[in-house]
């Protein structure tokens, strides 16, 4: 009998721990993602850029977004989920692409775990001033750079609250997309531009 009484008094301890657990999570995710919504919502505003502010209720609460168009390419800043936490991803779609993907970790270091397709595509888009913009941009974090579908992409971790990095990432995208105008206008042998595939 006292065996029983204690099995569902650690039962019900459990649970409640659980419940409170639960609500301390959302109450520390909700404040973290209203304080990113309202610092993104100012930043759009400043800069004259569309916000796109979070859609619904937990757990399907949407994340925020700034949308715009700079030299007839469209940018967005976006959160995504990771974990339990959140990511920030910048991506921008240059007027000219290129047929192939890349993507690299870009450490402190300097960039590391290069994937590309086909061989040689990343020699085309990364150059010595683009490294050095990656590593200028890194604050004892690692970012990922990536290019594929016509979309170059920067992501790190965090939702990122200070404003002249959000600048320092779009001036590193900014100049990834004008090395991806340079290849296009003088493609290598046999390469294909997007705007000449075949049909």
């Amino acid at each position: 009998m006292g065996y029983d009484i204690l099995v569902v008094a650690a039962g019900i301890f459990g649970l409640v721990s659980g419940v409170i657990g639960l609500v301390i999570f959302w109450l520390v995710q909700s404040r973290d993602r209203d304080v990113l919504s309202s610092t993104w919502s100012d930043y759009a505003a400043a800069h004259a850029l569309e916000f796109v502010p979070p859609k619904g209720e937990w757990p399907n609460r949407s994340l925020p977004r700034v949308a715009w168009t700079e030299d007839e390419a469209a940018w967005r800043l976006e959160a995504v989920p990771a974990g339990e936490g959140v990511r920030t991803r910048l991506v921008v779609r240059p007027h000219e692409a290129l047929l192939g993907q890349l993507r690299c970790d870009v450490e402190i270091t300097g960039l590391r775990d290069i994937e590309e397709k086909p061989a040689g595509f990343a020699a085309r888009v990364l150059d010595p001033a683009l490294e050095r913009a990656m590593l200028g941009f890194l604050q004892r974090d690692t970012a990922e750079l990536a290019y594929a579908a016509g979309n170059l992409t920067l992501e790190w971790a965090g939702g990122e609250l200070n404003d002249a990095r959000i600048d320092h990432a779009r001036s590193v995208l900014r100049q990834a997309a004008a090395n991806l105008a340079r290849a296009h206008a003088g493609p290598a042998a046999g390469e294909l531009r997007l705007s000449e595939s075949p049909a």
